[in-house]
């Protein structure tokens, strides 16, 4: 072996051996980098939204990161807020384009209940703020219903068009 093997043998051992001993990142370190805070936004007291603040998962596509929001907000407010959809309601397909319109088809067929102009206007602008407010990519949101277009999610509100966040309506 030559004189300058050697010396390079004698820099890198240390460095190898100091990877070796070096304590490994715990799981919770990590852990505490994969969640970020989302603003999600239900109704209180029939008239009005109230944020709750949650964790969610940044990683993904704007389309796996919709879908997660979307499931979040179907499941319903962990705190005293009302649910903004009935129970039944379903996701079936988010899709974000390149002009910054997120597609969100919901299916309604399980959904047990009547919604007034008040409550369907609420549930579309939690679901419009929810996306908006926690993805940069995502402008207005279109919603279609079991698969295809629709004038109305429950009779009353126009979803003709891409809808946009409303700040008048929460608290």
């Amino acid at each position: 072996m030559t004189i300058q093997k050697r010396q390079t043998m004698v820099r890198i051992l240390p460095l190898l051996l100091l990877g070796l001993l070096w304590p490994p990142l715990q799981p919770a370190t990590l852990r505490a980098q994969d969640h970020t805070p989302i603003r999600m936004f239900f109704p209180r007291g029939g008239e009005r939204l109230a944020e709750e603040i949650r964790e969610i998962d940044p990683s993904g596509s704007p389309n796996e990161r919709a879908g997660r929001l979307v499931r979040e907000l179907l499941a319903g407010p962990r705190t005293d807020l009302e649910p903004a959809f009935f129970p039944g309601t379903r996701l079936g397909q988010v899709f974000v384009d390149h002009d910054g319109t997120a597609y969100v088809d919901l299916d309604t067929a399980g959904v047990k209940g009547q919604y007034g102009l008040v409550q369907e206007r609420l549930a579309l602008w939690s679901l419009v703020n929810t996306l908006c407010y926690n993805l940069s990519e995502v402008q207005a949101v279109k919603v279609l219903v079991s698969g295809g277009e629709a004038r109305t999610l429950f009779g009353h509100v126009d979803i003709g068009r891409p809808l946009r966040p409303d700040d008048g309506l929460i608290e």
